[in-house]
């Protein structure tokens, strides 16, 4: 699951093995993404965005609970770049090259 979008989304989408699939939901790093076609081809990977407003909210809740399940269990690990205390949110902002709404600028 991309929630950055922008640059991240082709480097994720690079670290994906041989038949993954990267689901963008966020552009909080930027709209514009740059991709090698061949991560989509060779490895045989699927590139698929997701709309939380096109689900009702009880699938969302489920999805939620499921996701919190992986992550308590280990078999899901988040790829963590860096962690900003809250007194640096400002820092973390510029860090992503974005405004704290996700427009452009910061």
């Amino acid at each position: 699951m991309d929630s950055l979008g922008g640059a991240i989304t082709g480097q994720a989408l690079h670290t994906l093995r041989h038949g993954g699939m990267q689901v963008s939901i966020g552009y909080t790093a930027g709209t514009a993404a740059t991709i090698e076609v061949t991560d989509l081809i060779w490895k045989t990977s699927q590139l698929k965005g997701f709309l939380f407003t096109a689900f009702p909210q009880s699938v969302l809740a489920d999805t939620y609970r499921t996701l919190l399940e992986y992550l308590a269990s280990g078999a899901l690990e988040p790829a963590v770049d860096r962690v900003f205390p809250l007194a640096r949110a400002a820092d973390d902002v510029r860090f992503s090259g974005r405004s704290p709404r996700g427009l452009p600028g910061a």
